[in-house]
């Protein structure tokens, strides 16, 4: 992948819009991630969710939830 973030190759209208979701996330660090079974299924996980100094939005979930 390389060094770059996703904001580095987004258009600046997108960077601008990376920026204010990672602020966001920074700010609201619970949340629900969502994933579907091969059945179809919703399978819903709390997960804590942060920045890291890269940027990148980091999610942690209990490893017997995942």
């Amino acid at each position: 992948m390389g060094d770059r973030t996703v904001s580095d190759k987004a258009a600046p209208d997108q960077a601008a819009r990376i920026a204010r979701a990672r602020e966001f996330v920074a700010a609201n660090s619970r949340g629900v991630l969502t994933t579907y079974r091969r059945d179809g299924q919703a399978q819903m996980s709390p997960v804590t969710a942060g920045v890291d100094a890269e940027g990148r939005v980091v999610i942690s979930v209990t490893e017997d939830r995942a």
